[in-house]
């Protein structure tokens, strides 16, 4: 092998390492999941004021308010165990997947 055939194969095997590194940082990361249950966004919730969170949940009957004015939508999510406040403002028509009363949102 000549030592610039070395240096090739020495500077591949590093950007292969580096990849292989990110990748498996990245799945072993809390970052990954794609959403929290309303059980699991409880116990955390100090830790997201003020930040997007996905929660998957069911929605509880009679709690869902829309105010078109102020583009708002807020409505409650009921998990196996403690509900969560939910309060969603945005674009009209880009509300929450399904925010039916009694159905299951995400």
């Amino acid at each position: 092998m000549t030592p610039r055939r070395a240096k090739f194969f020495i500077a591949g095997l590093v950007v292969v390492s580096a990849f292989l590194y990110l990748a498996v940082s990245g799945f072993r990361s809390e970052n990954f999941v794609y959403f929290l249950t309303v059980d699991e966004a409880a116990t955390k919730a100090a830790s997201f004021d003020g930040k997007g969170v996905r929660v998957q949940g069911k929605v509880v009957a009679q709690s869902l308010v829309r105010n078109p004015q102020a583009m708002q939508l807020a409505f409650r999510l009921q998990g196996e165990k403690e509900t969560l406040a939910v309060s969603y403002r945005g674009a009209r028509g880009r509300g929450p997947a399904t925010t039916l009363s009694r159905s299951r949102a995400f």
